[in-house]
């Protein structure tokens, strides 16, 4: 596993440190590449899970405070946040349920996300998927080889995937 690796000319590696707060643990199976400027957080008691050949080229954010795991041949794009928490119980007042801020994520085997996509809590990303970017992923998609994009994201295409030999002409 690296951390803080590459040269991404936009972004400067003096005002944007790479940050490893590890008070749980990390899984990780196989090579696992974190560019520069990298935040990841993984809580006590918390899982944080991920596949080989996965790489994210800069300034990923990842929060763990329960349970997330990427599959195999992930790619996070620039600036994606990932995040298994919103750090506050939410109560129904005519109820009294109360929500637990803690749910897991999963992301299926060959996904990408764009730059700038959110993926928060409760939520599994079938294998194959495009999360476009800026999308604002907030429920599960469990159809695969899908293109998601959009706040909150919906399927936006489907039968498509990321493209992994030579550009034709």
């Amino acid at each position: 596993m690296s951390i803080g690796f590459g040269n991404v000319g936009i972004y400067d590696k003096r005002f944007s440190p790479s940050i490893l707060e590890l008070n749980g643990k990390i899984v990780a199976n196989g090579v696992v590449r974190f560019g520069h400027g990298c935040k990841i957080c993984v809580c006590d008691g918390a899982t944080l899970t991920i596949g080989d050949n996965f790489c994210n080229t800069s300034e990923a954010r990842i929060v763990c405070a329960d349970n997330i795991t990427f599959k195999n041949n992930v790619l996070l794009g620039w600036e994606t946040m990932v995040m298994d928490t919103d750090w506050h119980n939410v109560v129904d007042v005519e109820t009294g349920k109360v929500s637990h801020c803690h749910k897991p994520i999963v992301i299926g085997e060959n996904v990408w996300t764009g730059q700038k996509s959110t993926i928060l809590k409760d939520v599994h990303i079938a294998q194959g998927c495009i999360i476009a970017s800026c999308a604002v992923v907030t429920k599960s998609f469990e159809e695969e080889n899908a293109l998601i994009a959009g706040n909150p994201a919906v399927v936006k295409k489907t039968d498509v995937t990321r493209y992994y030999g030579e550009p034709k002409p």
